[in-house]
């Protein structure tokens, strides 16, 4: 239709990983590498386990984080990355940006990150904790306590759009002893076939796709779990939400 200014260039790995190449010249030296994991809040269906998909976002940076000269974060900061992420409902998303020289450098780091991530539960604790301090800072704000409220009335406790991608306060505080499930989590989810790489900016697409094929061509497939379908609203519903401060 016209309204996307670039051609978007597809390929799909043996292991079901798509692969999005957009050549943008005019962004000169600029490297976006995203890579998209299709696992958010809904895919959190079992009581006491929500959360894990926000959780795995901390983790994610936290790569051979006990290895001083190898670790995730030390080795991104040389290539000079804005390095960030986010989770949401349906989808993890994670979207350094730096120079097109750092190409070679930045794929194999991302795809070591995504296909063999390495912590250990020491660091799985330390992130749990980091993420309840998120939980008490954000919650500072009527709007979580809102939208908690809105996602339960609407699809309720048993399905995954009923909670926020935060997870459950109660589910939060006892993070730090759900090693076992957390990794089980990820070892679910952070698949090929549950994930999307995108490389946008002053590249070529014939460079670029032979660099991520050998990269994540390795990355392990598996089944995945159904997502439920959330239930019916069954006619209009009302809360109300007190807040005792200003």
């Amino acid at each position: 239709d016209g309204l996307f200014p670039y051609e978007v260039q597809k390929r799909t790995l043996d292991n079901g990983l798509d692969l999005l190449v957009i050549e943008t010249p005019e962004f000169k030296d600029v490297l976006n590498l995203n890579v998209l994991i299709l696992a958010g809040s809904r895919n959190e269906t079992e009581k006491g386990k929500t959360g894990l998909a926000h959780l795995f976002e901390h983790i994610a940076f936290r790569h051979k984080f006990e290895d001083p000269g190898g670790s995730y974060d030390a080795r991104i900061e040389t290539i000079g990355a804005f390095d960030n992420a986010w989770t949401w409902f349906d989808v993890t998303y994670y979207h350094p940006v730096t120079f097109t020289g750092h190409l070679d450098r930045l794929v194999r780091l991302q795809a070591e990150r995504f296909v063999s991530m390495e912590f250990s539960e020491r660091i799985y604790r330390t992130e749990a904790g980091a993420v309840l301090g998120e939980y008490r800072r954000i919650a500072s704000d009527p709007s979580l306590r809102m939208e908690e409220v809105l996602s339960d009335l609407a699809y309720g406790p048993g399905h995954g759009y009923g909670h926020t991608t935060m997870g459950y306060l109660e589910d939060v505080r006892a993070m730090p002893a759900t090693y076992a499930a957390g990794r089980k989590f990820y070892e679910t989810y952070y698949r090929p076939n549950n994930a999307v790489v995108i490389v946008a900016g002053d590249v070529k697409a014939d460079r670029v796709f032979p660099l991520l094929e050998d990269a994540f061509g390795a990355w392990e497939p598996a089944e995945l779990p159904p997502v439920p379908e959330p239930p019916p609203l069954d006619g209009p519903k009302k809360a109300h939400v007190d807040w005792d401060s200003q």
